[in-house]
């Protein structure tokens, strides 16, 4: 079995995909000892970031070698240790939809930094990474913060042997007025005296940021939690009449959504994807609520036979036994209390930077598997 934490060489690309532990995270070597962190998600055991975890049993230096951190959208699975990971890559920009700090979501995130556990910390988990990206600016007069819209070049490399190329797809001006419209609703609600308003969890999904990553000749499709609906205007039908992605060709796909329906949208796939690419996702578990659902795992797999999963979906965590007194504590402060996955699966490809025919090499740890060896009939 290969070791985990041996380096990737200056000369190799190395994406890995954890999740859950409870979330998602996407780190990506691009050559060089240069690294983008595309969300973060905690191990439940150690209560660490586990990409910054991961980066620093390699041998590698946060504070130097992290370039470039991305927060996708705003739910809780995408950035619990967002701020810890962003703390400790001192020399890092800080990217996000612009919506994430007007001031809609500011006052959004004081309610959720106020609140006694019954809703999510998301926002004020983003909100400390803004914060963070401000005061780096502020004291170095060097700009530390950069937002995500449709075709944007995010971030470059440009040298003799590596040439590398960050470009955010999404949100699209539509999906942010939607975005900017929701937060005004829920702070209205609060006003009214609605204590603990429900919240659509699509909504976030209103500013995931989907990424094309270029290095060299090769190109690789991220895409957060980015959804479909049929408006042209939103999702990926946005993305496809932009003038980035429908000249692209991804080897590799990060699969949007968790690889549910809704984050499907055919033409992404036969367009701007090779035939059979290598496709990675995590699952999303809430209560009885999973995904990938079967169907879902049927309908990637016609595509591409070439996918793997962060963990079993199917696979549920064992509560941990309190004492009583603390149990009683815990039961009237939190709501739809849910055991997490605490094992952070790991998906790790590496191939030649350089060596464009090299297919690179899958490596699974800590219960990553094939989407294939995913049995729903246990």
């Amino acid at each position: 079995m290969p070791d985990q934490f041996t380096p990737p060489t200056d000369e190799e690309l190395e994406i890995s995909v954890f999740g859950p532990g409870y979330g998602e995270s996407v780190l990506i070597h691009v050559g060089k000892k240069l690294w983008i962190v595309i969300d973060s998600c905690k191990d439940s055991k150690t209560n660490e970031s586990a990409p910054l975890a991961y980066l620093k049993k390699l041998g590698f230096h946060p504070e130097n070698d992290i370039k470039l951190v991305v927060a996708s959208h705003w739910h809780d699975d995408h950035v619990k240790g967002l701020h810890d990971l962003f703390t400790a890559a001192s020399s890092a920009q800080l990217c996000c939809s612009p919506v994430l700090t007007g001031k809609e979501f500011l006052t959004l995130a004081e309610i959720y930094s106020s609140s006694t556990g019954k809703i999510s910390k998301g926002p004020e988990e983003l909100y400390k990474c803004i914060c963070t990206a401000a005061e780096r600016t502020k004291n170095t007069n060097k700009q530390y913060q950069c937002y995500a819209s449709p075709d944007r070049l995010i971030w470059q490399v440009n040298g003799s042997t590596l040439n590398v190329k960050l470009t955010s797809l999404s949100p699209s001006d539509e999906m942010s007025i939607n975005s900017r419209q929701f937060m005004i609703d829920y702070v209205n609600l609060l006003n009214k005296g609605i204590t603990d308003p429900r919240l659509n969890p699509t909504y976030p999904n209103d500013v995931a940021v989907a990424l094309l990553l270029e290095i060299n000749d090769r190109q690789i499709l991220l895409g957060s939690d980015l959804e479909e609906n049929g408006n042209p205007l939103v999702g990926w039908s946005a993305v496809m009449s932009g003038t980035i992605a429908p000249n692209s060709k991804s080897c590799v796909y990060k699969v949007a959504h968790h690889g549910s329906k809704s984050g499907h949208h055919e033409t992404v796939w036969n367009d701007i994807l090779h035939p059979k690419p290598l496709a990675l996702l995590t699952p999303f578990r809430y209560g009885r609520h999973k995904i990938p659902t079967a169907t879902d795992r049927a309908r990637i797999l016609s595509i591409t036979d070439n996918a793997y999963i962060s963990s079993d979906p199917n696979r549920v965590a064992k509560s941990s036994k309190n004492p009583p007194k603390v149990q009683a504590i815990v039961n009237q402060t939190v709501k739809n209390l849910r055991v997490t996955n605490t094992i952070v699966g790991h998906i790790r490809w590496r191939a030649s930077i350089n060596d464009l025919s090299d297919e690179g090499t899958i490596d699974l740890f800590d219960g990553a598997i094939k989407l294939a060896d995913v049995n729903y009939s246990i």
